[in-house]
């Protein structure tokens, strides 16, 4: 993608002034990816645990540890900052509402 401003040294793209929060699952997280594609800042929020999407195949071995990454996940959810709340607890409603804040 080029970015408008790159010639200048400044990071500068049609969504770069805005904050998205993304808790999408399946194939809904595409939004979120082309909204980062096209320069937001979005934050994916998941469970704790992790999204249920991270178990949607295809899967690849990472190197040469048995743990399996999900292919899907990945061409889905790139272009974004990953953070985990536990939605049901106090704490976590709380940063959300201020995640919210910012976004």
């Amino acid at each position: 993608m080029t970015k408008l401003g790159t010639s200048l040294g400044q990071d500068v793209s049609a969504l770069s002034p805005y904050t998205i929060l993304d808790l999408s699952e399946g194939g809904h997280n595409l939004c979120g990816r082309l909204l980062g594609d096209l320069g937001a800042n979005v934050i994916r929020v998941e469970p704790i645990g992790g999204s249920p999407t991270r178990l949607r195949g295809p899967f690849v071995k990472v190197g040469n540890s048995s743990a399996e990454a999900s292919l899907y996940w990945a061409a889905y959810n790139s272009n974004k900052i990953g953070i985990t709340l536990n939605l049901e607890s106090e704490r976590g409603r709380v940063l959300f509402l201020e995640l919210i804040q910012e976004a």
